[in-house]
């Protein structure tokens, strides 16, 4: 992966799987706030700036929860790693490819060069 070390791309992946996990973590934080906060809202002990602000929140937080995607299983994760190396492995091959027309077509040159000298 263009002189990335195999470890520094684990220790990535690896980072990318605690993050998604901490994030799954807030969003269940976030979703049993929500259960106590409605629960509350429903019972007349809220100011009505409190209740603004509750409003507010939940609001937010139904925003969020539609806007950031469900975390990614190590599977998926992994699959998405298979699938990005299988894509730069037929880049690679296809760079290989013309390195090989490229390479052919200098020794082509470079034996005519060799028959031209040896004829003089």
């Amino acid at each position: 992966m263009d002189g990335i070390p195999e470890a520094r791309i684990k220790e990535l992946e690896d980072k990318v799987v605690r993050l998604q996990t901490e994030c799954s973590h807030y969003r269940m934080v976030a979703e049993e706030a929500y259960k106590h906060i409605t629960d509350i809202q429903g019972k007349d002990v809220l100011s009505r700036s409190q209740e603004l602000r509750l409003k507010d929140w939940l609001e937010l937080l139904e925003e969020i929860k539609n806007q950031v995607p469900m975390t990614l299983s190590r599977d998926a994760l992994q699959n998405e790693t298979i699938k990005n190396l299988q894509q730069e492995l037929q880049e690679c091959k296809s760079h290989l490819e013309s390195d090989e027309t490229i390479f052919a077509d200098k020794k082509r040159e470079v034996d005519q060069l060799n028959e031209t000298i040896k004829d003089m």
